[in-house]
């Protein structure tokens, strides 16, 4: 492992080998720290000012300037004429130990791929790999060997002071904590890839002992089920941080927790492809206090994205709860189209009760999500895989606000509670019913504090017949207030559910005398 660079235009098939191979069961790393409370500042492409690693399995951080390359970081990749890259241990095993960062100077970087800081705990393998090159496709391959146990530890990130980044995919504070070997690969380059995008495949010996059963379609169908753990995520911004990111695909927290192989692609515009093959077992949690200041000026930008990728353990009995609780206790701003400000991502099989993902979304007093930009929603509930349930609960006691999107969607069973301002439609988005009778839908209820000035939905999920027979889903109680659009402003909101207005509510509607219009629900 470590670090290295490459240069070089010729075309044709190359191998860097920067990492493990063979059994060795002792391929563990060490404790990572690092203070900060000076000023680092700097310039030019995949230019990031802190980066910290505990990779277990070999890798490290490798940078290539070149054409046709094929590239290894911790194994041996599929040679191809149009490039590969593959993150992972080969026939051995790892384990990441705790990273922890603290930043209390002002971090700046100008360029694309440029991030503030970047904290990485990995187990079987993997890092970071950073492209620019002219192949028309790379391939991408996340993953250590199938027959090893690998784990990740915990990633601590706490920061007081200024970051601000300027470049397509320069994310702020990004913290990957993954279990079965993996990372991050930043891919940049002078051609388009609207056609040929960076294409995640399979690991390469599953692809080689499955693809003649099954076929490629299918390279995992049956496959043995592995022992990988992904740590916990921790960030902290107190009072005093200020972050700031201007370009497209730049969130400004991006925090990442995964059991198998996997990680994330930062793709040439700077979007994000997150990554697991539900081949581990379990992830860890993940925390995220959120003080001072966040905004975001790109694209596709979030504010804060929260990622808990577990893998396919419904096979094991012992309890296993995950945890995601994101707390904003200061103000979180994005300004570009569909950069939402909080987006909690799951994955993986947790069917059964005692396996669920508890997600919890609190909005302190006096605290801001508000996003304005086309398609952003303020806070997102995104489930990559039907059969994991999560029970989320949203609190808002601040204000929340999306200017075109949702103020709430969310694709789980969700309970929303509001004593603050809640500005926006809000929709349900999974089914209403999932596995094994397990309900999706939304149940909110509005307090005697609190507001919400509707856009025009509220779906909550449950149709009205079915919401009469149920005790809270698919139901608003409002003991507050409740005005659509807002005072002033002429809005229908349709809403799919049941309402029921306690003594003391307000219903507000607005009447326009002179045209006849009103405010509906």
């Amino acid at each position: 492992g470590g670090t290295s660079a490459l240069a070089d235009p010729i075309h044709h098939v190359s191998s860097i080998f920067f990492g493990v191979q063979g059994s060795s069961p002792y391929n563990h790393a060490g404790q990572t720290t690092v203070v900060n409370w000076g000023e680092v500042s700097t310039k030019g492409m995949f230019s990031s000012a802190i980066v910290a690693q505990s990779i277990g399995g070999g890798g490290g951080a490798h940078l290539t300037v070149q054409n046709r390359r094929s590239e290894l970081l911790g194994a041996n990749a599929l040679a191809s004429e149009t490039g590969s890259v593959h993150l992972g241990a080969l026939n051995g095993n790892g384990s990441g130990n705790p990273v922890t960062i603290t930043s209390g100077g002002a971090l700046s970087t100008t360029g694309d791929f440029a991030l503030g800081i970047l904290g990485q705990s990995i187990g079987g393998g993997g890092g970071l790999v950073t492209l620019d090159n002219d192949a028309s496709t790379t391939l991408v391959d996340f993953g250590g060997s199938w027959d090893r146990v690998n784990r990740s530890d915990t990633v601590t990130i706490v920061n007081g002071g200024q970051i601000a980044t300027r470049g397509k995919g320069a994310i702020a504070v990004l913290a990957q904590s993954v279990g079965g070997g993996g990372g991050l690969v930043q891919a940049d380059s002078p051609i388009t890839y609207a056609e040929t995008p960076i294409t995640i495949i399979a690991n390469k010996e599953d692809r080689d002992r499955y693809s003649w059963t099954y076929g490629l379609s299918d390279p995992f169908h049956h496959a043995e089920r592995l022992l990988n753990f992904g740590g916990d995520i921790r960030v902290t911004l107190t009072p005093m941080s200020d972050i700031r990111t201007y370009g497209d695909g730049a969130a400004a927290i991006y925090a990442q927790t995964i059991a198998g192989p996997g990680g994330l692609v930062q793709m040439p515009d700077g979007s994000l492809l997150s990554k697991t093959y539900n081949r581990g077992d379990r992830a860890g949690n993940v925390t995220i206090n959120a003080g001072g200041r966040l905004e975001t000026h790109g694209n596709q930008a979030p504010g804060i994205h929260a990622a808990m990728l577990d893998g396919d353990y419904s096979w094991r009995r012992e309890q296993s709860h995950r945890q995601m609780s994101v707390n904003v206790v200061g103000s979180v701003n994005t300004f570009g189209a569909a950069s939402h400000g909080i987006v909690a991502e799951l994955s993986g099989n947790a069917s059964l009760s005692e396996k669920q993902t508890a997600v919890d979304i609190a909005v302190a007093p006096g605290a801001t999500i508000a996003v304005s930009g086309q398609g952003s929603d303020a806070i997102r509930i995104a489930n990559a895989t039907p059969s994991h349930v999560a029970t989320t609960t949203i609190t808002n006691a601040g204000m929340v606000s999306s200017r075109s999107g949702f103020a709430v969607v969310s694709d789980q069973k969700t309970s929303v509670v509001n004593s603050g301002t809640l500005t926006g439609s809000i929709k349900a988005s999974g089914p209403v019913w999932a596995f094994k009778g397990d309900m999706r839908g939304i149940s909110l209820t509005n307090t005697a504090s609190g507001s919400i000035l509707s856009g025009s939905a509220i779906d909550l999920g449950v149709d009205n017949l079915a919401a009469a027979t149920l005790p809270d889903y698919g139901r608003l109680q409002n003991f507050g207030l409740l005005s659509p659009g807002g005072r002033g402003v002429l809005q229908v909101t349709n809403l799919q559910g049941v309402y029921v207005g306690a003594s003391g509510s307000t219903l507000e509607v607005d009447l326009d005398m002179r045209g006849g219009g009103s405010d509906r629900l």
